[in-house]
């Protein structure tokens, strides 16, 4: 009878996980908006879903967390993936938005997940919207299987069960309860990751610099200054801490005797210069690369040049797959006459310690681990406010350091900064550093192995286990490791404009639930 269902779910598989992953997507979790009532939401419709496929649902805590279970033949859990039903934001502030809205960078609406094909992506049939490769795509996957188990009346020797978090993007506390207070399981998967098995994780850090607005100058000293074409009105670039921006913007007031028109031109210069250089010097990789745009507008009654930086979008664990807006838009400032300000010293840090240098050697960081390869660190967020500027850094660190060693390494590194940019810069207040997350090989890795070289057609052997740089929900259960949906020679594309799920890797993590559940949960 298992035969029987891989065999329909080899042909039915990928449409039946589009048609769930698409009702998932139009319900806006973002996690980073406060009483989202769209959690409830999809609570209530999955609760349906399941008794409608035989399946049982609960809600943990305050509704933080949830389980969907297959019952087993004991009480005993058997195997246990974990997924999160919660995504980052498609706009900044975070907020809900129209269904049918498309945000700047997406193709389309990414709240109406829709099946395509682009060439400049993945070249694969895929669904594309928020969420569906991280990680409302992959629950999708895992419940169709153990769906069509209950639908031919298969039960296991043990439960199956997906635990879903729904604060993952945000502070994992409801998850982190579940761990404490929820019933063990003999085998545990998270499903947020890459294939094939993951058995380390790179510590995570949120790092950051801000600079205060400069003291007033009086009008004597303005006047004995060296001339500026320009000054900065306002500079905002990324939405969040975990997605390499692919826009960012300068707004720009010209500076007597300087005019608008004067001023738009001496920036379109400046950055066609910086672009014919980054196509001379940079690695390609499978994305579009950098562009940008200078435009003449009216705000706030004055006439100013913007200029937006256009980059490529990923995840902030992979900066390399992308093209840093941020980086861009500071490497235009560089050639721009800009009155000194809280943001042009900032612009001048992102320049100086950032440009083209994701493994922060500038900053004195740069170390590797054989396994979990080099540090990475990308400049993800920039403001400007009256308080004065503020820049945000995501790093993924590898073994080497323990937390409290590469604490002081980060204090260094801004000691750095400041020899150079002033003993006013400082770090900001929530400065975060996670520890090295690893797991020794057992039963489990190797069962996940040898299923998903059968379903490559790979021998074992070639497959040996992996590190990401991400953090998934497998740190907080012992044993625990990470299996897909991501492919490894495909670029990760959730956190960033148009995320999506191909048909490969939506047939890859139905498939090798169904074949994980006949091999440790179906007698032998």
């Amino acid at each position: 009878m298992l035969a029987a269902v891989r065999r329909v779910q080899d042909r039915c598989a990928v449409p039946d996980v589009f048609a769930l992953t698409r009702a998932l997507v139009a319900f806006q979790t973002v996690s980073a908006i406060a009483d989202n009532p769209e959690r409830a939401r999809m609570g209530a419709f999955l609760a349906e879903w399941a008794r409608e496929h035989g399946l049982v649902f609960r809600s943990f805590g305050a509704d933080d967390a949830w389980e969907i279970e297959l019952p087993g033949r004991t009480s005993e859990r058997r195997v246990r993936w974990l997924v999160h039903g919660d995504v980052v934001p498609v706009n900044d502030p975070p907020a809900l938005v129209a269904a049918e809205a498309v945000p700047e960078g997406w193709h389309f609406p990414p709240f109406s997940a829709t099946e395509a094909t682009m060439e400049t992506a993945s070249a694969l049939p895929s669904l594309y919207g928020r969420g569906t490769e991280d990680d409302k795509g992959p629950l999708a996957a895992i419940l169709v299987s153990l769906a069509s188990l209950a639908s031919a009346g298969l039960v296991p020797d043990g439960a199956l069960v997906v635990a879903i978090g729904l604060a993952e993007e945000d502070d994992w506390e409801g998850m982190r309860r579940y761990a404490a207070e929820s019933p063990p399981s003999t085998h545990t998967i998270s499903v947020d990751a890459e294939f094939p098995v993951v058995l380390a994780q790179s510590g995570f850090v949120a790092w950051g610099l801000e600079v205060p607005p400069p003291p007033p100058v009086t009008r004597r000293a303005r006047a004995r200054a060296a001339p500026r074409d320009a000054e900065v009105v306002s500079m905002s670039g990324g939405l969040f801490l975990t997605q390499i921006p692919d826009r960012a913007e300068l707004v720009l007031a010209p500076r007597p005797p300087l005019d608008a028109a004067a001023l738009e031109a001496r920036v379109r210069a400046a950055l066609d210069v910086e672009l014919a250089s980054r196509d001379a010097a940079d690695t390609p990789v499978a994305h579009d690369g950098f562009g940008g745009e200078v435009a003449r507008e009216r705000r706030e009654g004055r006439e100013v040049v913007v200029l937006r930086a256009l980059g490529v979008s990923t995840h902030a664990s992979q900066p390399e797959r992308g093209r840093n807006a941020n980086e861009l838009l500071a490497a235009v400032a560089a050639r721009l006459s800009l009155l000194e300000g809280a943001a042009t010293r900032m612009l001048a840090i992102v320049h100086a310690y950032f440009e083209r240098d994701a493994r922060a050697s500038a900053l004195g960081l740069a170390h590797e681990d054989a396994l979990m390869g080099p540090l990475v660190a990308a400049p993800t967020v920039l403001r400007l406010a009256e308080s004065g500027a503020r820049l945000e850094v995501n790093m993924r660190r590898p073994a080497g350091r323990t937390v409290e060693a590469f604490r002081a390494d980060l204090d260094a590194a801004l000691a750095r900064v400041r020899a150079r940019f002033g003993d006013d810069v400082h770090a900001i207040d929530d400065v975060f550093v996670s520890d090295v997350h690893s797991v020794q090989a057992g039963v489990l890795s190797t069962t996940l192995t040898s299923i998903y070289a059968e379903l490559v057609g790979l021998p074992a052997e070639a497959l040996p286990p992996r590190s990401i740089r991400g953090g998934t929900y497998a740190r907080l259960f012992p044993g625990a490791v990470d299996f897909g949906p991501g492919l490894p020679d495909r670029a990760y594309t959730g956190h960033g404009a148009d995320e999506h799920l191909t048909d490969e890797a939506a047939r890859l993590v139905s498939i090798a639930a169904l074949e994980t559940a006949r091999l440790l949960a179906f007698p032998r």
